[in-house]
């Protein structure tokens, strides 16, 4: 009895600055995030990616759970810059830049405002726009509000089409999509025949090897509707952050990638896109 105390003592402290109420309870208010499943269509006049004919292969960077205003860690926000630099000297930067969420540790306006200064170093770098998903810390503290406000494009449910390819920005990070969000993306398939990469915050299936599956979906019936999905409609990967491991499972049709946190092991993705023969190749970069 004495041990439990203790624990719940503990967790209770170590919750203080991510607001007791999202570390024991997060009301699932992702229908209001996503104005009842509208997917947002970001146009080349907002930043979206111009891929020409001529840019057929490219590479994609893609990093996770930076985690702004964490404290106790190395930052690695140099050397993710460092290597972009490297690869500018190099004439191979990637065309464009995705971060999977956790942008801020406690949903604190600075730590977003922070974030922002990295994104617009990347931004110079590339001269192209970093695009965003939304992570379960990034609504702690009533974040939503300043993510909204504040981190590119806006919007937590969003999809752009390059060449050939489509991209999907997906909002799970209360754990699940809910039901408007899910038949929004079922209807946008439905007349969307393109290759797909998914974009989200939490694995959909997850690793059991890590936290007994439980940094993934918990919605069983969401998850297998939307293997199905996938399978169906020529969905190439599925990528995520959230666990700060790699891990990659593959459904035959579809990958299911989850990336390191960048904050954790210094790592992050490069995508490789062929735009012309529909393929996606992914490297794990460690620094």
């Amino acid at each position: 009895m004495v041990a439990i105390l203790i624990l719940l003592a503990g967790l209770l402290c170590s919750s203080c600055a991510y607001g007791y109420q999202d570390v024991f309870y997060r009301s699932n208010n992702v229908t209001a995030r996503t104005q009842h499943g509208q997917l947002y269509e970001l146009t080349l006049d907002e930043g979206a990616p111009n891929i020409s004919e001529a840019d057929s292969v490219y590479t994609v960077a893609i990093f996770t759970d930076i985690h702004f205003g964490k404290t106790g860690h190395e930052r690695h926000e140099q050397d993710f810059l460092d290597w972009l630099l490297e690869l500018k000297d190099q004439n191979q930067l990637p065309k464009f830049t995705i971060c999977l969420g956790d942008i801020a540790d406690h949903g604190y306006e600075s730590e977003f405002e922070n974030y922002n200064k990295f994104s617009a170093q990347i931004e110079e770098i590339t001269g192209s726009k970093v695009f965003n998903v939304l992570g379960n810390h990034d609504l702690y503290n009533d974040g939503w509000r300043f993510y909204h406000k504040l981190i590119y494009p806006n919007a937590s449910f969003y999809h752009f089409k390059t060449a050939n390819f489509s991209w999907y920005f997906i909002d799970n990070a209360s754990g699940s999509l809910g039901t408007s969000q899910y038949n929004s993306i079922k209807n946008s398939f439905e007349n969307d025949s393109s290759p797909k990469i998914i974009l989200a915050h939490i694995p959909f299936y997850g690793n059991p090897n890590f936290y007994f599956g439980n940094f993934a979906m918990q919605n069983t019936d969401e998850t297998d509707k939307l293997i199905t999905l996938f399978a169906k409609n020529n969905v190439k990967y599925f990528v995520s952050g959230h666990t700060h491991h790699y891990y990659k499972n593959s459904f035959d049709s579809f990958t299911e990638l989850s990336v390191p946190s960048i904050l954790n092991f210094k790592t992050w993705a490069l995508f490789t896109i062929d735009e012309k023969n529909g393929t996606v190749k992914e490297e794990i970069i460690e620094k």
